[in-house]
């Protein structure tokens, strides 16, 4: 009789080999998700609650009027200093002639004063003149008078006359007095350095201005809209445009309590984009609001 081979040995070491694996691999299986959720769940926090935001400028124009000409259309980029819009320069350039006009009048009345002031100072020294001769005549008609030689009405006479004379030199220097008074107490001076004419010429630097600000500028480099029409009239501090400065943009995210719990400033953050998914940027927690929601404004 023959014997046949028995298949039981074999497979008694292969199914140990199994047991063995498998309880190798279910801890390890285990671990392994552990530090998956420890990587992803415990290290980062991640919210797709998040907006860009990039500092906001309302253009206003620092003058009045109505717009004549637009230099760049709406949501384009502009630089900085690139010209937006023109308001009619029209009424300022009446204006700064006028200021000029107002110069050259004002120049005209400190010089005509100038005039007045050394008129009267010859007035004065006329006068001082009249005065030195009724005194001596006055004093030669006492000295004939004693001698019998002159009437009383000759010498009455004679003092009205030197009275006189000493009242118009005493006239005369208070005139004096008010020129150069209105001369800002030194007629010797420069005529644009007087007040009159020093308020005129600041006039003049207030119109040039006003002029130069016919025409609006970027503040920042950006993108522009909401721009004025042609036609238009635009009001001093007015907003007329809005600017999206293109410096320094920044993502404002919004987490909750338990996923901010070991968020700090200064930790790498990283970002992606909906409009452009397969952009990645880099950037760094600036800050954490002390409240969320309606409770932060």
């Amino acid at each position: 009789m023959t014997a046949e081979p028995s298949t039981s040995a074999p497979q008694a070491p292969s199914r140990r080999r199994k047991r063995r694996l498998l309880m190798l691999a279910i801890p390890l299986a285990v671990a392994m998700g552990s530090g998956v959720v420890y990587l992803q769940g415990g290290r980062y926090a991640e919210t797709d609650n998040a907006y860009v935001k990039a500092d906001k400028l309302a253009i206003s124009a620092d003058v009045s009027g109505k717009v004549v000409a637009v230099h760049v259309t709406d949501n384009a980029r502009v630089a900085q200093g690139a010209p937006l819009f023109d308001i009619d320069p029209l009424p300022f350039d009446v204006a700064l002639r006028k200021a000029e006009a107002n110069v050259a009048q004002a120049r005209t009345n400190v010089r005509a004063l100038q005039v007045s002031y050394r008129e009267a100072q010859a007035q004065i020294r006329l006068g001082e003149t009249k005065q030195r001769f009724a005194e001596k005549e006055q004093q030669r008609l006492n000295e004939l008078r004693a001698r019998g030689f002159a009437s009383v009405t000759q010498l009455d006479a004679a003092k009205q006359a030197t009275e006189i004379a000493a009242q118009s030199v005493a006239t005369q220097r208070e005139e004096l007095q008010r020129i150069a008074a209105s001369l800002g107490g030194n007629p010797q001076a420069a005529v644009d350095s007087h007040p009159s004419v020093r308020a005129a010429l600041a006039e003049v630097a207030q119109a040039q201005l006003n002029r130069s600000r016919t025409q609006v500028h970027a503040a920042q480099s950006g993108t522009i809209s909401h721009l004025p029409v042609l036609g238009q009239f635009v009001a001093t501090g007015a907003t007329s445009a809005a600017l999206v400065a293109d410096a320094a943009p920044w993502v404002e995210a919004n987490f909750t309590e338990t996923e901010l719990a070991h968020v700090r400033p200064g930790q790498h953050a990283e970002v992606t984009l909906d409009i452009a998914p397969d952009v990645h940027l880099s950037g760094v927690v600036d800050s954490l609001s002390p409240a969320t929601g309606p409770n932060s404004r």
